[in-house]
């Protein structure tokens, strides 16, 4: 797994985190969006083109815009998806920590 400790971590709080996350990715910097635990982070690891590792513990290298989509999709949160958008624009790809329920979405 990629070392993610020097990428800047934002706690998901709806619309605001939407607006944050999105200027930062524009601009192609990575982040981490620190998601509640609640928050239901199972994806299609082959439909969305990622390597899972760890026992599937992360995903790895997966397609953002379907990425995005599916976890929108699953929690409610259709503010999510615009970001896997953004971040196709921007050719950024998203890893996933399924125990800590974050995504990381990097270049």
């Amino acid at each position: 797994m990629s070392d993610h400790d020097n990428l800047p971590v934002m706690v998901w709080e709806g619309k605001s985190s939407v607006l944050r996350a999105r200027t930062l990715i524009m601009r192609r910097e990575p982040l981490i969006l620190e998601m509640s635990k609640s928050f239901g982070i199972d994806v299609d690891a082959g439909e969305c083109g990622c390597r899972t590792v760890d026992n599937g513990r992360h995903f790895l290298g997966c397609d953002p815009k379907c990425t995005l989509s599916l976890l929108a999709d699953t929690n409610h949160l259709p503010a999510l998806a615009s970001l896997g958008d953004a971040a196709e624009q921007a050719g950024l790809l998203v890893d996933l920590d399924r125990a800590l329920a974050r995504i990381i979405i990097y270049n």
